[in-house]
């Protein structure tokens, strides 16, 4: 199966399976963490764009309470999400 390493992605395909997985460890510092994310969104968005018939896997820690609506960097990563047509997969099943 080719596979492609970009930063902290990976184009993964055959002629059955297309995918982008891509790896995330947040620093804890917010001002840090905005930077990282600005990077792994803004690649994400490019592979898509290369990629669009592939589904993507984003998967890490975030060092974040997504569910926290009075964090900068929890809303960042939402907004982020919405625009990468990412969700999350717990929510999406239990919520």
């Amino acid at each position: 199966m080719p596979m492609v390493k970009e930063d902290h992605c990976a184009v993964i395909q055959n002629d059955e399976t297309k995918f982008i997985v891509a790896n995330a460890y947040f620093p804890n510092d917010q001002k840090q963490g905005i930077a990282f994310a600005k990077q792994m969104y803004s690649k994400v968005l490019e592979l898509q764009t290369e990629y669009p018939e592939h589904v993507i896997f984003c998967a890490g820690d975030m060092n974040i309470c997504l569910s926290s609506n009075e964090n900068f960097m929890s809303d960042f990563i939402r907004n982020n999400n919405k625009v990468a047509e990412l969700s999350d997969a717990y929510r999406s099943v239990h919520a």
